[in-house]
């Protein structure tokens, strides 16, 4: 895991969200969570983008509930939100994605490596069989997360631990099929195509075909 947090560090740093420290690296207690994971791309065989996975039931019983990175600062809307879309008796499953950087080494006109991440996160919606798909969203992002199907559920608020504010994003299970069939880079994911189980196994796997991006699970 040092190498995403050092990507981490040096992207952060690199945009002034971030003091340098000693050790060069930026984690947190969530990283070693049990439900929270992390992909890293690869461009040539050098680390160019990380982002953090994790999956969280927030409406469940006490004793089932399990939470997120972005609860810390939307701690009632997401609880709202997983209420409104509960199934039956079924807990809403919501995933988030989190840490979304890119190393400061790579342009930032090339976005494979960031789209690398974002399909690891659909893979991640047919593991966990998830209702929602969370991020916290820079302002400035905002417009680029809503041509994705991402719909603002709040005003931006400040990030914990770093120097910038987010808003609460989402995208939900009925509007995928659409966003999935008009957006290239999320099609053609399933859990037979031969990336799916490798990918969670850990190992690299070529996640665009006839692209030079790259993810592994870390």
């Amino acid at each position: 895991m040092d190498v995403v947090y050092r990507l981490r560090h040096d992207s952060y740093v690199a945009q002034g969200f971030l003091d340098p420290n000693v050790s060069g690296k930026f984690s947190d207690e969530w990283d070693r969570a049990p439900n929270f994971f992390s992909f890293l791309s690869f461009v040539d065989d050098q680390p160019a983008a990380s982002g953090r996975i994790s999956y969280c039931t927030p409406a469940a019983p006490a004793k089932e509930r399990t939470a997120t990175t972005a609860m810390e600062i939307f701690p009632t809307e997401i609880v709202q939100l997983a209420e409104a879309f509960r199934i039956d008796s079924k807990p809403t499953v919501v995933v988030e994605v989190s840490r979304l950087t890119q190393h400061p080494d790579f342009s930032r006109s090339n976005s494979d490596p960031i789209f690398a991440i974002f399909r690891g996160a659909l893979y991640s919606l047919l593991k966990t069989n998830a209702d929602m798909l969370i991020t916290a969203v820079r302002r400035h992002h905002i417009p680029f997360y809503r041509r994705l199907g991402f719909q603002k559920m709040t005003e931006p608020r400040p990030y914990q631990k770093l120097k910038f504010e987010t808003a609460l994003m989402a995208c939900f299970r009925p509007t995928l099929p659409v966003v999935r069939s008009v957006i290239p880079i999320f099609q053609e994911i399933d859990k037979n195509d031969g990336i799916y189980e490798p990918l969670f196994a850990g190992e690299r796997v070529r996640i665009f075909d006839g692209m030079p991006a790259r993810a592994a699970v870390r």
